[in-house]
């Protein structure tokens, strides 16, 4: 059988269809592979092993880091397989903590392209840019404009380092096919003084645009968004709380998009107060919830426990006179003038903590001391239903002494569990096809992705789609 020339070469250079030395002899024949490759034929789990021993001898955390890239931009499938096999010792290798020092040192370690770069000085042909993607067919974006990465702040083009690192999660513990995933960096500048006086920077080297040009610029992306990819996941991921919450206000009904900051953190701190109530034999309607921080994400997780509550029976009002947030400034009250719209839906009657001091604002310890005793949107409904799953999945529910999150190890298994909650929550919201449970169920086994090399041969020439 003959075979266009150089076709081999091109199947070894996509990360998506080179299997290395996977490749059995019929198909190094079939495909044009034949004295591309060392002689031996490896099987998976033998690249495993071979692969597993190269990142043992990485001397740091962020060299590791760089070694999982390499072989990401290599051999997709020999990434997902080496990652699902070693879960626990590579999740905080991928992402956090480790992809923070990544994102700090993005224009340093930067090897090969990934995802989509939108500029904003070519924001007249975001068309254009996202026709360029490397597959056509995408389910799920992550986007971000590097402002406010992790506890890192603004890290400008290094924030590209958290899509890429998010969608690896989504493909090794969700089952979504990385051929059907995009990372995007929106590139609006940045204020971190040492990147702009860095040589090696490789963002657009300028200071942020804000106020109305940012707002247009968001706007005309997704505008193109919606027209190229309609019915896309987009995620909204690391923007400064300035913007995260408005810019999921303006666009979660016109098309299915949330913010994983506000609305996935949220769900996660849901899951693990409904476990601990749970295991006190307790409600979580009857607690009293202090949150530290008063930004975008943990306004967030102040809603969602005050939906959780109005579920479990309380109204709105009794659910938010249970919540306290404090911030540098003290407690969050009505009477504050430097609270935004979002803050100030859970503010406190400036009653509701007596101060120590008169004429201060009552701080944690006083708060502390008052109270110590295919879906085509994405639903509030939804993510209640995620955090419930999540929390139904904890191992304190069987050992008084376990987690109130679910094992890492069985990550992937919660994932499964998860996805039936949501789909079950989206058809009862009527955002999604009226299904049956073992429909749901049939549905999310068939479209997990798992990384399993298949017997190929020409029909791995996959034109670029």
């Amino acid at each position: 059988m003959s075979v266009d020339q150089g076709s081999g070469v091109r199947i070894l250079e996509d990360p998506l269809t080179n299997k290395g030395t996977a490749f059995t002899d019929e198909e190094r024949s079939e495909l044009g592979l034949r004295g591309l490759l060392p002689t031996v034929v490896e099987t998976l789990e033998q690249q495993v092993h071979r692969r597993y021993e190269a990142y043992r001898e990485q001397p740091t955390d962020i060299a590791r880091h760089i070694n999982l890239r390499a072989l990401q931009d290599t051999n997709e499938l020999l990434f997902y397989r080496l990652v699902s096999d070693h879960i626990e010792e590579m999740l905080p290798i991928i992402y956090t903590p480790v992809v923070g020092l990544a994102c700090q040192r993005f224009s340093e370690i930067y090897r090969r392209p990934r995802g989509l770069f939108v500029a904003y000085p070519d924001r007249g042909s975001i068309t254009e840019i996202l026709r360029n993607r490397p597959r056509r067919e995408v389910d799920a974006i992550v986007v971000t404009d590097g402002q406010r990465v992790l506890g890192l702040g603004d890290q400008g083009i290094g924030g590209m380092g958290i899509p890429i690192g998010k969608l690896s999660l989504y493909t090794a513990l969700g089952g979504i096919d990385p051929a059907r995933t995009l990372p995007v960096f929106l590139d609006v500048g940045t204020d971190n003084p040492e990147l702009l006086d860095d040589p090696m920077y490789l963002g657009w080297r300028h200071r942020r645009v804000g106020g109305a040009g940012y707002d247009a610029f968001i706007d005309q992306f997704v505008r193109a968004v919606r027209a190229e990819l309609p019915d896309v996941l987009l995620q909204w991921e690391d923007f400064a709380t300035q913007h995260a919450l408005p810019i999921l206000e303006r666009y979660r009904d016109q098309l299915p998009t949330f913010n994983d900051d506000i609305q996935g953190t949220a769900a996660v701190v849901l899951a693990a107060l409904s476990a601990a109530a749970a295991a006190t034999g307790s409600r979580l309607r009857d607690q009293k919830v202090v949150m530290l921080g008063a930004g975008s994400a943990s306004i967030g997780v102040c809603e969602q426990v005050v939906r959780s509550m109005v579920a479990d029976g309380l109204s709105e009002q009794g659910a938010r006179a249970r919540i306290y947030v404090v911030d540098i400034n003290g407690l969050l009250t009505t009477d504050r003038t430097d609270l935004d719209a979002a803050q100030r839906g859970v503010a406190q009657p400036r009653t509701a903590v007596p101060g120590r001091q008169p004429g201060l604002q009552p701080d944690l310890t006083d708060v502390i001391d008052a109270t110590a005793v295919h879906a085509t949107r994405v639903t509030d409904a939804m993510m209640t239903a995620a955090a419930a799953a999540v929390a139904d999945s904890a191992p304190i529910h069987h050992d008084p002494h376990g987690m109130l999150l679910p094992d890492r190890a069985r990550l992937a298994d919660t994932a499964t569990v998860v996805a039936g909650a949501v789909a079950r929550a989206a058809v009862a919201d009527a955002v999604a096809p009226a299904l049956t449970e073992d429909q749901i169920d049939q549905i999310i086994h068939r479209t997990r992705w798992l990384p399993r090399y298949q017997s190929r041969s020409t029909d791995m020439i996959r034109p670029r789609r």
